[in-house]
């Protein structure tokens, strides 16, 4: 999801160039059309068996990070 923002936001929207709302959300209807034209499956490429040790060391470097 992370990625698909930025993509909408390099290549539709950028800094000052949406000047209302209604533009603004036109320029995301606009993207969405044409992003969902051209879309392709998303391939998971991770296998089952290693989904609970990503998920451990996750665990481990979050209860590791110092809370500010």
């Amino acid at each position: 999801m992370e990625r698909w923002l930025r993509e909408l936001t390099d290549k539709r929207i950028r800094r000052g160039t949406i000047t209302g709302v209604a533009k603004l959300a036109a320029a995301i209807e606009s993207f969405v059309q044409a992003h969902n034209q051209n879309s392709h499956a998303s391939i998971w490429t991770a296998g089952v068996e290693n989904i609970p040790a990503k998920v451990r060391r996750a665990r481990a470097v979050l209860n590791n990070v110092a809370i500010a």
